[in-house]
């Protein structure tokens, strides 16, 4: 990259010469948390000499050589030492040169000078060597990389008001404009090209130009105010960071732009836009003069900036930068990381003219907005203006991080400190932590004992400093798959007895350890936390320890304890007792998974039957030892009765029916969840003989043909136990009058030694015996089903509805049934349907006669009811969504034909209201309504708290009789509410209507205890809207109201301070009544009469 160092008129500005910089360099003390990053010496030697003598208009850098051009045209190669070439020519211009560039192997050096005159001139090479006047005269000037290469093209790009590209042919050179600005857009002061990309900026911004397409692809505006920020004196940077990412550096912004390729045809692909990656306001009023991008080959880079800061906030927009009058304010103190001084002096005490601090920063980050700064060395400079920007440049050596940085007449080089001498210096100041982390990021360029060693150092100071959570924590990046490393840290932390805090990460494969160490952490475990061994048992692979020692070494354990009297306790508990967190379970679970591992299951089996794990059908199916477990099933069913069928099941030839019944006779329910699994097999009528016989009842088994032939007059004192009342058998026996019982019913008979009912209705089990039950709202067919499996439970079904009736079914609480509201005053609550089918399946499959969960099948008071509303504020709206569906129902903002069934509404008008009523099938209720019945639980008749306004015709809204209304769904947020103009104050009216209910409903007469009860045709609704007459009458029935309650309060009580109380009370009336007729007032009734309240309790 190069650029402008000086504009034309400053050329032969003279610097003064005590403002040079005297030979020599040291840097001074550095703080010591801040870290390094580079070596700094001034260049010296023939350059030196050369900016003694001539003022230095241009310069670039290339992997052999620098060039520098002067203000005589001049040009000089120098190599990296600052001596120069003098066996190459010199001077190609008569003007001074303003751009040099070199191609990409050194072989060509391209220069511009102020007229117009471009030069490429050969380094021991003159095959391409060219001269070309150029007109409109450039600023900046590039040469292709592969310029030195025939067949190549020789181009090269030039820079001015316009952007060209010149080709060098047989007989002569081409010109072609990609880029013409306009008059206010200025001279394009930053170029820079990378392949098919070219990126030029001038005061409007800047654009990527691609090569391939012929066209600008981005045009990256600089989002800053330039007003007062020349570009010759203060140009922005390019510096490319990968073939499609450029970060721009300009004043104190540095932007990253990433360019997108995006498939245009198939199999062809070309850049299409580009997205700002990082757009960073640098801190301090940091002014970019150079810009680099440093990768240490990790894909975290950092961002090199070369500038001048200053404080002055202005900078940051560009305001004051410009400025050339040297203010106090400028004055920076000596107070960054790290001074920087030439010439054996230090330029900021006491120096005047020093107006800024030159800066080498290094800064990185992730985020769009905010970075971190890596790195800061200050460079003290005499002449540090901002103005000056351009004087200071920043140039890279290819393939190497090593910086120059030209100032004013001098050129210092800035070496990257190499990571190992980084790594060192973290280790001598003791920063541990971060040289480890630092080691393992840049483990790739270190020496493998590097990254060990300082692995060590970190161990030992936290285990020095009692550290061992963090530890622990550095301990599997410290070891990674190092076998000797591992067993070395175990060894450490043996010694530092804190070997069971690394016991669940030490690895058991890649690196596999020697057996010993597996067995010290079992060992130590064992003693100290025998929750962390029995992990690790269950965990780890048996052969990495010696699992016949450690077999011996629990047993020892056990014993020191005494065990054994824990483990007869242990037996004697009742189910689901067993407490798996207790000492003595693990250690048993611990030996039960040794001995799985030594192949001895019958052992195994003791032990899990000891405690009951589940864990032992596995090991029995896996290892065919039924036989072992067969004389305990019961034993099996108290860990898992469905397990342990299944494992009858796959066993029947080593156990005989009757062994099986003998041993979980004792457990009805898991005997009948055997028998009705067995039925699946047609052996549920054997077992089923066979019970019958045990409880000295006569029995017979009959086959379903025999059963299909048996007539009525056959079967009256027979008894037919049946597994499930369907198909053709229950349905022949129900036919001929039999007595049809169920296995539940006979186990309920034997339990409390009652002889079998004799009713000849089929009866399965007795279980709502004690329920009468009644429907509502439910189809004939579902109504006939239901109250078949109502009777086989036992119940009894009642057509109508009485006192004694203890449950009502239905699918929903309507406040139309008459059923429903007889019932519910009694404080009863409706159950769905499904409680009788899940009641009837659980007896049919576990034997259990309450399902689980049983209240989730209580019928809630919304239960498929869909709400909308209109006139409602937003905020109620949202809670009666939550509460609807709090209690079964839905909210919807929409109201829909044929799916909401209640509209909520304030008023008797709008649009919704309309078009509801037009529907006919949407039940249109106040908010009161909603607001009782939910605090009721209880589905109020609709009338008893009707919509305000629906009754008194002078505020209904007519609708004309020929309007047609379509099928539509009513959004909220479209609704219009018509309100009568002569409304009065809500809120006024609310608080009267709160205060009338609170003395008219509360008060007592003392003679007959009886309520005193406003009119209910004064019932006012919470929303309502009141004429001037209504609100006079409202008034004066709370005023009577009060009156009554203090009178009968009095005459009620026989203490005479309460008598005393209400008297005083009685005479603030007047004053009261006052204020409550007044038609505007607006105060707290709640402060005002709050004393009443207490009176009244």
């Amino acid at each position: 990259m190069s650029g402008v160092l000086n504009e034309e008129d400053h050329i032969d500005d003279q610097i003064p010469s005590d403002c040079y910089l005297e030979e020599g360099f040291h840097e001074e003390e550095r703080i010591i948390d801040e870290e390094p990053r580079f070596k700094y010496n001034r260049v010296f030697n023939d350059i030196s000499q050369l900016f003694e003598r001539e003022i230095p208009t241009a310069m670039t850098v290339a992997d052999k050589f620098i060039g520098i051009a002067t203000s005589k045209g001049f040009i000089v190669l120098f190599d990296f030492n600052g001596d120069s070439h003098r066996e190459i020519p010199t001077r190609k211009h008569k003007t001074p040169v303003i751009s040099l560039s070199f191609d990409d192997n050194c072989n060509y050096l391209a220069s511009l000078s102020t007229d117009g005159m471009v030069s490429v001139l050969g380094i021991g090479l003159d095959d391409f060597n060219m001269f070309q006047q150029v007109i409109p005269v450039p600023r900046c000037i590039i040469l292709s990389k592969d310029y030195g290469i025939r067949g190549s093209g020789q181009k090269m790009i030039v820079a001015g008001r316009e952007l060209k590209i010149l080709k060098r042919r047989l007989i002569r050179i081409s010109e072609e404009r990609l880029y013409a600005g306009l008059d206010k857009d200025g001279f394009i002061s930053a170029l820079s090209w990378r392949k098919s990309l070219i990126a030029f900026s001038n005061i409007s911004g800047t654009r990527i130009w691609d090569l391939k397409q012929n066209a600008i692809v981005s045009w990256i505006q600089p989002g800053m105010n330039l007003e007062r920020c020349p570009l010759s004196r203060y140009p922005p940077n390019h510096c490319w960071i990968s073939d499609n990412e450029l970060a721009i550096g300009w004043l104190s912004k540095l932007t990253v732009v990433k360019i997108e390729m995006q498939e245009i045809a198939k199999g062809i692909s070309a850049y299409t836009n580009a997205g700002i990656t990082k757009n960073w306001t640098l801190n301090n009023s940091m002014l970019v003069a150079g810009l680099n991008y440093v990768s240490e080959g990790d894909d975290k880079g950092e961002f090199l900036i070369f500038g001048i800061k200053k404080e002055d906030k202005d900078v940051l927009d560009g305001s004051n930068v410009g400025d050339q009058t040297i203010k106090s304010s400028w004055l920076l103190g000596n107070d960054s990381r790290s001074v920087i001084s030439f010439g054996g002096q230090t330029m900021v005490n006491g120096v005047q003219g020093i107006v800024g601090q030159i800066c080498l920063t290094l800064i990185r980050g992730d985020d769009r907005e905010s970075y971190e700064v890596s790195s800061e060395d200050t460079i003290d400079m005499n002449n540090a203006f901002p103005s000056q920007l351009y004087k200071f440049k920043l140039f890279s050596i290819p393939f190497e991080n090593d910086f120059y940085l030209l100032g004013d007449r001098a050129l210092f080089k800035a070496k990257t400190i190499p990571i190992k001498e980084r790594l060192d210096y973290k280790i001598n100041h003791g920063m541990f932590d971060t040289a480890f982390e630092f080691a393992k990021e840049h483990e790739s360029r270190l020496d493998a004992m590097d990254v060990k060693y300082v692995g060590r150092l970190l161990m030992e100071e936290l285990f020095k400093t009692q550290q061992f959570v963090k530890a622990v924590k550095y301990i599997p990046a410290v070891c990674a798959a190092d076998k000797a490393e591992w067993e070395y840290m175990i060894r450490e932390f043996e010694t530092e007895k804190q070997l069971s805090r690394i016991a669940n990460i030490v690895p058991t494969n890649n690196p596999r350890l020697e057996t010993e160490y597996y067995q010290r952490i079992l060992e130590t475990t064992l003693c100290t936390n025998v929750k962390v061994f029995r992990k690790l048992i269950m965990s780890w692979d048996p052969e990495v320890y010696d699992n016949g020692k450690i077999s011996r070494t629990v047993m020892a354990r056990m014993k020191s304890i005494k065990i054994e009297n824990d483990l007869k306790e242990q037996s004697n508990k009742k189910e689901g007792e067993h407490d798996k967190n207790d000492i003595f379970v693990d250690l048993i679970q611990c030996l039960a998974k040794i001995r799985s591992d030594q192949k001895n299951f019958v052992e195994v089996v003791k032990i899990y039957l000891l405690i009951g794990d589940k864990a032992i059908f596995k090991i029995i199916e896996q290892n065919h030892l039924f036989s072992e477990v067969k004389e305990q099933l019961n034993d099996l069913m108290r860990i898992d009765s469905s397990e342990t069928i299944k494992l009858i099941r796959k066993n029947e030839d080593q156990v005989a029916t009757k062994d099986v019944l003998e041993q979980i006779k004792k457990q009805p329910l898991f005997l009948i969840d055997y028998l009705l699994k067995s039925f699946a097999k047609n052996k549920a009528m054997t077992y089923g003989d066979q019970i019958i016989r045990d409880k000295n009842l006569k029995s017979e088994l009959i086959k379903e043909e025999e059963c299909l032939e048996k007539k009525k007059d056959k079967v009256k004192s027979n008894y037919f136990v049946l597994g499930r009342f369907q198909g053709p058998v229950f349905e022949h026996l129900v036919s001929i009058g039999a007595k049809i019982i169920g296995f539940p019913l006979i186990y309920e008979t034997l339990d409390i030694n009652k002889p079998l009912p004799g009713s000849r209705k089929p009866l399965y089990s007795k279980f709502m015996h004690n329920e009468e039950v009644a429907f509502t709202l439910i189809g004939k067919d579902e109504r006939i089903r239901l109250q078949k499996l109502v009777e086989y439970m036992g119940g009894r079904v009642n057509p109508g509805i009485s006192v004694t009736t203890t449950m009502l079914i239905s699918t929903r609480c309507d406040p139309g049934s008459e059923k429903y509201k007889l019932f519910c005053c009694n404080d009863k609550n409706v159950t769905l349907p499904a409680f009788v089918d899940k009641a009837f399946a659980n007896l049919e499959t576990l034997g259990r006669s309450v399902p689980a969960n049983s209240d989730k099948f209580a019928c809630q008071i919304f239960t498929d009811m869909v709400f909308s509303a209109s006139g409602i504020e937003i905020d109620s709206r949202g809670y009666i969504d939550t509460m609807a569906k709090n209690r079964g129902g839905k909210y919807s903002g929409q109201m829909k034909k044929d799916v909401t069934t209640h509209l909520i509404c304030n008023y008797s008008c709008g649009e919704k209201w309309k078009v509801a009523k037009k529907w006919g099938n949407v039940n249109l209720v106040s908010l009161e309504w909603f607001l009782q019945s939910m605090e009721s639980d209880f589905v109020f008749p609709y009338d008893r708290f009707p919509v305000p306004g629906s009754v008194d015709k002078a505020f209904a809204t007519p609708v004309n009789p020929g309007t047609v209304f379509p099928n539509f769904s009513m959004d909220e947020s479209k609704e219009l509410i018509e309100k009568p103009q002569n409304f009065l104050k809500i809120s006024s009216i609310n608080k009267k209507e709160r205060l009338l209910r609170r003395f008219s409903t509360c008060s007592r007469d003392s003679t007959n205890n009886k309520s005193f009860r406003h009119d209910s045709s004064f019932r006012i609704n919470s929303n309502s809207c009141f004429t001037g007459d209504e609100n006079n009458d409202v008034s004066i029935k709370v005023y009577t109201s009060i009156n009554d309650t203090i009178d009968a309060m009095s005459e009620s009580t026989d203490a005479i301070d309460f008598q005393q109380a209400f008297i005083e009370k009685k005479k603030l009336l007047p004053k009261i009544k006052e204020k409550i007729i007044t038609t505007n007032f607006d105060g707290d009734f709640d402060d005002m009469f709050g004393e009443f309240d207490d009176h009244l309790e």
